[in-house]
């Protein structure tokens, strides 16, 4: 479902757009009483975009922008040393990378969810193979614009107002399943 003419320029994180619906477990992330342990490397994103001006080739920017930033080099996110077992549409296992903004929240503990400038992208593998990319990337107006795509950069899904994402990552703190956000 494509909402008005989404995102700019950016990264962001991801989440798999499926037809199954999620499962409520999360994705892998910290056991209780377990710390992020997020050390920041290098990622800096551009401004974040707005959701009322978002440009029609959003999704094309974003790709363009987190593979220019080469996201497999940010930080994994907290619990994802490696490959996890995924949970709800996200193929066999997942791995998910963050950029600066949600690592520096991260490893100072600050509450109140994540700031605008949150990229977070999760590589999905189904029998051993990268299947998919999905990105989550907050909006200067703190929402939240879904992504989904092929290896090859090809759009499956994004948007704004992406249901099945949504209602699925509701039961996340800030719509983040796959680890504690403070």
């Amino acid at each position: 479902m494509k909402a008005h003419a989404i995102a700019t320029v950016g990264v962001a994180l991801a989440l798999v757009l499926a037809v199954t619906a999620c499962r409520s477990d999360d994705e892998g992330g910290p056991a209780n009483g377990e710390t992020s342990g997020v050390e920041t490397t290098s990622s800096s994103a551009p401004a974040p975009p707005s959701a009322s001006s978002l440009p029609e080739d959003a999704a094309t920017l974003l790709w363009q922008g987190v593979n220019d930033e080469d996201y497999t080099s940010w930080d994994a996110a907290p619990g994802f040393t490696a490959r996890r077992p995924a949970a709800g549409p996200h193929g066999d296992e997942v791995m998910v990378f963050v950029n600066d903004a949600v690592a520096d929240r991260l490893r100072k503990q600050d509450a109140g969810g994540l700031p605008a400038d949150s990229v977070l992208v999760k590589d999905v593998y189904t029998n051993g193979s990268l299947d998919a990319i999905a990105i989550m990337q907050k909006t200067d107006d703190l929402r939240w614009y879904w992504a989904e795509y092929d290896t090859d950069g090809t759009i499956i899904a994004e948007g704004l107002e992406i249901a099945l994402c949504a209602d699925c990552h509701s039961e996340g703190k800030d719509f983040v399943r796959s680890f504690d956000v403070p």
